[in-house]
């Protein structure tokens, strides 16, 4: 019975893995780096089943699978960098990650590497890789706050949850692994089975955000945030000199509301103003205490408690209200709302509604 389940897992993430590359690499899918990435990495872990299936049926073969498991992180490396660089090319470096593969290939063929050194390497390496492609994330979220003022499309909490999902996958792994290489085979091997099953459902999440996401897996257009890294190196400027521009900010916001386009980036603001937009990011931070994302948030927080006491707007529903005046996801808009009133949006609807 165990050996069908498990086969019948291994067929199941072989076949969507193949059929999930072969879509990234069909029709206008294929012309984005990002997609070949993803679809190199099905492709692997496709080999993976079926050279688990080739293993059990000729233990005579070589078996790929003891150096394929160093790709792996790599690949998902590459695929994060690929997500918060619009413009990213592969470069040499890049490719030097895939040289413990090179290196290691040929002695499948010999018995001159133990198999659990094989194991360690992998672990090792996929652990590595994964803890680096988290520091990317953060430091691109980082970055972020500071020029856009709606960041949720760039928070890519779902991969977050993907790459803590393949530290799951790890430690059942290690598990499985240390369980039939020093208590033997169980009977009905329990912890190979939950190792395949989070890999299906694994397999299955990504399947599941391209068909609700399909930008994702397309090209997401974010030329918008220009030279992030760069306001690290801002020097910096009298407190005086910060204040009167936090000062003429202050005057834009209030008199132009360019914080009713979604789409406002600092640099949009640092165009109005005139001035770098380096200063206007440390204008802001040093007197508002706030990151430009925050600050602007709060204009629009504070123009749509406005037009919620307004007869003319009460009868608007949130979401429409919540477009209206710049924030384009209803979690940003609810975070934001909450943050700066201490109540939900419908909360402060209701409280308001109380009053009169």
């Amino acid at each position: 019975m165990s050996l069908n389940i498990i086969g019948i897992l291994q067929i199941l993430i072989a076949s969507q893995c193949l059929f999930f590359a072969f879509y990234l690499l069909s029709g206008r899918h294929r012309k984005f780096l990002r997609n070949k990435i993803v679809a190199a990495q099905m492709i692997i872990t496709a080999l993976i089943m079926i050279m688990n299936w080739i293993s059990v049926l000729d233990n005579q073969i070589p078996n790929l699978n003891l150096v394929l498991g160093l790709t792996i992180g790599p690949l998902i490396y590459l695929f994060t960098k690929s997500l918060v660089h619009k413009n990213f090319k592969i470069t040499f470096s890049d490719k030097l990650n895939f040289l413990p593969f090179i290196i290691l290939l040929p002695t499948i063929f010999t018995d001159f590497i133990a198999v659990w050194i094989y194991a360690a390497l992998i672990f090792i390496s996929i652990t590595l890789y994964d803890i680096l492609s988290f520091k990317e994330l953060a430091n691109y979220e980082r970055l972020s706050n500071q020029a856009d003022s709606n960041t949720d499309r760039l928070k890519l909490g779902w991969f977050k949850k993907m790459l803590s999902l393949i530290l799951l996958i790890l430690f059942v792994n290690i598990t499985s692994f240390m369980i039939q290489n020093y208590y033997g085979k169980l009977t009905f091997p329990i912890d190979v089975i939950l190792l395949f099953a989070l890999l299906l459902l694994f397999i299955n999440s990504i399947v599941f955000q391209a068909l609700k996401h399909p930008d994702i897996f397309i090209d997401i257009d974010d030329d918008k945030i220009k030279s992030l890294a760069a306001l690290d190196n801002t020097t910096h400027t009298g407190n005086k000199e910060l204040a009167e521009l936090f000062e003429k900010i202050e005057s834009i916001m209030k008199k132009d509301k360019p914080y009713l386009n979604p789409d406002f980036l600092i640099t949009d603001l640092a165009k109005l103003l005139k001035e770098p937009y380096k200063l206007v990011s440390q204008a802001i931070n040093r007197n508002s205490n706030l990151n430009f994302s925050e600050y602007v948030n709060r204009f629009r927080i504070e123009e749509i408690k406005q037009k919620m006491k307004s007869p003319e707007y009460s009868s608007k529903p949130l979401l429409e209200l919540m477009y209206e005046n710049g924030f384009n996801t209803k979690s940003n808009f609810n975070r934001a709302f909450k943050k700066f009133t201490s109540f939900t949006p419908s909360q402060y609807k209701k409280e308001i509604s109380n009053r009169t």
